[in-house]
């Protein structure tokens, strides 16, 4: 349990940062910047692999409503 409990953690330290943003992106501006397009590609396989391995779902609102 102690990995789990360390996704989520980092996981809610990415929805804190994201929160803090003036838009959708890292950085604010109108359009992603390389960190947000290197985050997405990695997240969307981590949230996969999650979903998949441990029937965890943190995406489309819900607990983190700014991933």
């Amino acid at each position: 349990m102690k990995a789990r409990e360390e996704l989520l953690s980092s996981i809610a330290k990415v929805e804190l940062e994201l929160k803090c943003t003036p838009g959708p992106w890292f950085l604010g501006g109108c359009s992603p910047s390389m960190v947000d397009l290197l985050y997405i590609s990695t997240f969307e396989r981590l949230e996969a692999s999650a979903l998949y391995w441990k029937g965890l779902h943190f995406s489309s609102g819900g607990e983190y409503p700014y991933l």
